[in-house]
């Protein structure tokens, strides 16, 4: 393997990693639990919560 082929060839993991990572945190930011009062009954949430923990997405 030629060394621009090597250096390529890392460059394309390294950014299918990290845009893998930022598309992961910006769901989970979107979708983790909530960081402000929404208004909603507590108990409400949490059964939200657990059911979305069971979902395949």
């Amino acid at each position: 393997m030629s060394r621009s082929r090597l250096y390529a060839t890392a460059l394309e993991e390294y950014i299918a990693r990290h845009q893998a990572k930022r598309v992961s945190e910006r769901l989970d930011a979107v979708y983790g639990p909530p960081q402000e009062e929404t208004g909603l009954d507590p108990a409400l949430v949490r059964a939200q919560l657990r059911a979305l923990g069971r979902s395949e997405w």
